[in-house]
């Protein structure tokens, strides 16, 4: 596949002069008064929740937008000194990716033409199951982060869901195909859901795939029975958040990683360096998986002995990892302008613990991840996972078709980045790293399973097949039967829709809402679901009329403690008196006391 370079040509020179003009609307917009966008910016805050536009905080911006008109000039003016030799190098890429993806499409047809069916059908029945299990959780009711996600950035106008970065919640490549899915489909949890859902599809050929690259069919088949059903990546799956996205992105660059080491060709390099960058812009806890690969090529190469091979592969390593900076630079430019560099590098999230509490915490930490990543898992499907993995540490060489372990570059890049930056606070942040374990463990239980292959001689395969959907079936009933503890998450309260319905009715003007932190803001979700004024979330308890109060789990001294965190003056509302009960919650009301024997009454009941 050649381009044309007169296309190529014309293309470069509208980009180089949108750019240029681009840039001097930037610099021009710059010099707007603070006046003229307060109000329209204000509007589009998530329920006061953003910080508000004040004078300095505009003029810091304004000086960041015309910084970015100056680059962009910059960029359109060597775009269009340029537009006679870019067209060659353009050219040259895209046909070598051209024939890169040939060669791997090739590849794949010949390797499905010569597998035996029965292996295909098993794999097939694996995936199909995946895809059911997933749409089944599809519909489990919103939870916190998600809807927190989707109302305070993947809801609003792309100008502001790619630019405000108020925290790391904002997966920002998520929230572009959330905004997608929700323009098309409408705001339903499944239509929100769908780009973790797919991506967490595609996790099972992926993983499938991989193994195949690194290992054997017997191990990729056992992998993918075990990540189609493994409860944690089922959830990412069918959460609205990103992380199921960095998992795939993880794989893929996992799988091209041994093509990328012999190829002569820019193609897979330049894919390579795409599908980084994007995974680097839907959430920056890419730095783990990029770094893994990055550091197991950097191992391979220097262990290749053909030393031009050796030099072409440093030299394209080089230009992708430029590639990568420059792409995740830009990508993140908006956000850089409105939010400040400091937003992604330097929030209260990414911060460094003291050495002290790192080595104090990562004892706790290791075995909720490891909770995490059997949880629903049977007891022997996890012993033999255990097994298995501690097997493959010595078994490498036996098993690998790769001269590298992936664990080496693993340990290698993960502790340089702990010395350098120590934090452990989410187990959600190394979820990439199970569909590895779970292909290494299968590696090591590849070498007890060669012992039943060999006797069956002509029925090779039927151990591994059999292994593969006894364990898919065994997983797939476990997270089934266990499904109401995902319903029934803490920070996914099922309550908060059928609080909303009831509220629809019952709320009145001057009315306030007060409730738990991890039930407002899927309550904010499920209130502009059913056209339910989200303002009554927020408005002042102390001048309104009447308080609805939503207590998690019944009791005074849990309530007295909710008016407590929102500064609420009980000496101003009248006791609160239970008006509906649900499964979990109960829904209070207390009406405003104007007499000062009223107010009196209320405050001996209250000391009771």
């Amino acid at each position: 596949m050649r381009l044309n370079k007169r296309v190529i040509r014309a293309s470069l020179l509208l980009t180089a002069v949108g750019l240029f003009v681009f840039g001097i609307a930037l610099f021009t917009i710059s010099y707007c008064p603070f006046k003229a966008v307060k109000g329209k910016i204000d509007a589009l805050t998530y329920d006061g929740s953003a910080d508000p536009l004040t004078k300095s905080l505009f003029e810091e911006i304004m000086q960041r937008v015309r910084i970015m008109g100056i680059v962009l000039v910059f960029v359109g003016g060597t775009l269009y000194a340029g537009r006679r030799r870019f067209p060659a190098y353009l050219s040259t890429a895209v046909t070598s990716m051209s024939c890169f993806l040939g060669k791997v499409k090739q590849d794949f047809v010949r390797a499905l033409t010569k597998e035996q069916k029965t292996h295909l059908i098993a794999f097939f029945s694996i995936l199909i199951g995946s895809i059911i299990v997933r749409g089944f959780f599809l519909a489990r009711p919103m939870g916190y982060d998600e809807a927190w996600t989707f109302e305070a950035y993947a809801s609003k106008p792309l100008l502001v869901g790619l630019s405000y970065y108020s925290g790391p919640n904002n997966h920002l490549f998520h929230t572009f195909l959330v905004h997608l899915s929700y323009l098309l489909a409408g705001n339903k949890p499944w239509v929100i859901r769908l780009p973790a859902f797919f991506a967490g599809v595609l996790l099972v050929p992926i993983s499938y795939i991989l193994s195949r690259i690194f290992y054997n069919k017997h191990v990729a088949i056992l992998t993918g029975a075990v990540v189609a059903f493994s409860a944690p990546l089922i959830l990412y799956s069918t959460e609205a958040r990103g992380y199921s996205l960095i998992c795939l992105f993880s794989l893929l660059i996992f799988t091209l990683a041994p093509y990328l080491k012999r190829s002569d060709q820019s193609g897979p390099w330049i894919l390579f360096a795409v599908l980084s960058a994007l995974g680097f812009y839907t959430i920056p806890i890419m730095i783990y998986p990029f770094g893994i690969v990055v550091t197991w090529l950097v191992i391979s190469i220097a262990l290749e002995k053909d030393s031009p091979s050796k030099l072409l592969a440093v030299k394209y390593l080089s230009l992708s990892l430029i590639g990568v900076v420059l792409m995740t630079f830009s990508l993140y430019t908006p956000v850089f302008v409105v939010s400040g560099m400091e937003s992604v590098v330097a929030n209260r999230f990414v911060e460094s613990q003291p050495w002290s509490v790192f080595l104090s915490e990562l004892p706790g930490f290791a075995r909720s991840l490891w909770q995490e990543w059997h949880t629903s898992m049977p007891s022997p499907v996890e012993y033999l996972l255990a097994a298995g993995f501690l097997t493959s540490l010595f078994a490498h060489k036996w098993t690998s078709k790769q001269r590298t372990p992936i664990i080496v570059a693993a340990v290698t890049w993960i502790c340089l980045v702990l010395v350098i930056h120590p934090v452990v606070r989410y187990t959600r942040v190394w979820i990439f790293l199970l569909p590895l374990y779970i292909i290494m463990a299968h590696s090591g239980l590849s070498i007890y399973l060669k012992w039943f292959q060999k006797t069956l001689k002509k029925y090779r395969s039927l151990p591994t097949l059999t292994l593969a959907l006894i364990i898919s079936f065994w997983m797939c009933s476990n997270v089934m039967s266990e499904r109401h503890a995902y319903w029934e998450m803490k920070w996914a309260p099922p309550e908060a829709e059928p609080i909303s319905l009831f509220l629809k009715d019952y709320l009145r003007p001057g009315d306030a809402v007060v409730s738990k932190t991890h039930l407002d803001v899927p309550l904010a979700y499920y209130f502009h679901v059913h056209d339910v004024p989200v303002s009554y979330l927020s408005a002042d308890p102390n001048a309104s009329q009447r308080m609805l109060l939503i207590v998690y789990e019944p009791g005074r001294r849990d309530m007295n403690e909710l008016l407590s965190r929102r500064g609420v003056n009980p000496d101003l509302l009248s006791v609160p008196e239970e008006i509906k009960r649900f499964r979990s919650f109960a829904l209070y009301e207390s009406k405003r006391v104007d007499t000062e024997k009223q107010i009196t009454q209320t405050q001996k009941q209250f000391r009771r």
